[in-house]
């Protein structure tokens, strides 16, 4: 079990922010492990938005994740994550262009990757999330799913040379921003 608290005090708003978590991972066999983790975050607005609009409230976030991980195969390890969040006060571009909170959201999905073993310092990694997001009716934004791909090659020999070549797709949905 790993618990965590962090505290953050805000020197120009005086404000403070509380965010606790727990995470646990559990030793299943010789090559597997299952992992969990809750917590809650936020995220501050930016100086800009908040001169702006004085009055933007932090985005309050609740998550959760269960994933399960493994070496059985020499191949090299698979790893898969499911996840849900909540978020609170939600920000958002007015139609005047001003950053305001609004509303709820509710995202949920999966993300599966394989990494594989290094052979004669190089490696492979593949990884692919999707993820569904669900916004209340106070958000003028429509509900919808987001995913992303990433492939990546490595080369790490320390004593010579640690490079990495990678390619990044992701699709969201139109009026996701």
């Amino acid at each position: 079990l790993t618990p965590g608290l962090r505290y953050d005090q805000f020197a120009l708003t005086d404000d403070s922010q509380l965010s606790p978590s727990l995470g646990a991972t559990y030793r299943w066999t010789d090559t597997t492990l299952l992992r969990g983790v809750a917590s809650t975050g936020f995220r501050r607005p930016y100086i800009s938005d908040g001169v702006s609009n004085p009055d933007l409230s932090p985005e309050e976030i609740t998550s959760y994740q269960l994933g399960l991980e493994t070496t059985a195969l020499s191949l090299g390890r698979i790893k898969a994550t499911l996840f849900t969040s909540q978020t609170k006060d939600l920000w958002y571009w007015g139609d005047d262009y001003i950053t305001r909170n609004g509303g709820d959201m509710e995202s949920y999905g999966y993300e599966l990757e394989l990494a594989t073993a290094s052979f004669h310092h190089l490696s492979g990694r593949a990884s692919f999330t999707s993820a569904y997001n669900d916004y209340d009716q106070d958000v003028p934004r429509e509900s919808g799913e987001q995913y992303s791909g990433k492939l990546a090659i490595l080369y790490d020999n320390p004593e010579l040379l640690t490079a990495e070549l990678f390619g990044v797709y992701t699709w969201w949905s139109e009026n996701h921003l």
